[in-house]
């Protein structure tokens, strides 16, 4: 498999950048310490936060699966971004057991769990 690079110069993005993804489609996801994610396409800064439904502003993994969604690892949970208009749908609270499993996703499926102690997510 021969993989092409490319540069390509972007605006300044005030903040530290924890992760970067380059979709299927050519569009650049940064996930930021404080500002949430932030998708760059044609030329221009879009942002998804907390506010909007993303967990949290803290983002720290991205990953795309082979349907094309979006996976995005912040420091309070996985959010998934199915389509490319920001799903501003906020998932339901649920009282779980006080287990709570965080998975490492890699590029062909999950790797495996890590649990820690909780009471409500």
């Amino acid at each position: 498999m021969t993989q092409t690079w490319c540069e390509k110069e972007i605006p300044p993005l005030p903040g530290e950048i924890r992760a970067l993804l380059v979709d299927r489609h050519g569009v650049l996801w940064i996930g930021t310490s404080g500002q949430g994610l932030v998708r760059y396409q044609d030329g221009k800064y879009s942002f998804l936060r907390k506010t909007d439904g993303l967990t949290s502003d803290y983002v720290k993994s991205l990953a795309e699966d082979r349907e094309g969604s979006l996976w995005i690892g912040t420091r309070d949970g996985l959010s998934q971004l199915t389509d490319v208009k920001f799903p501003l749908t906020k998932p339901p609270k649920i009282q779980l057991s006080k287990t709570l499993w965080r998975w490492v996703l890699a590029q062909r499926g999950c790797l495996g769990g890590q649990q820690r102690r909780t009471d409500l997510l």
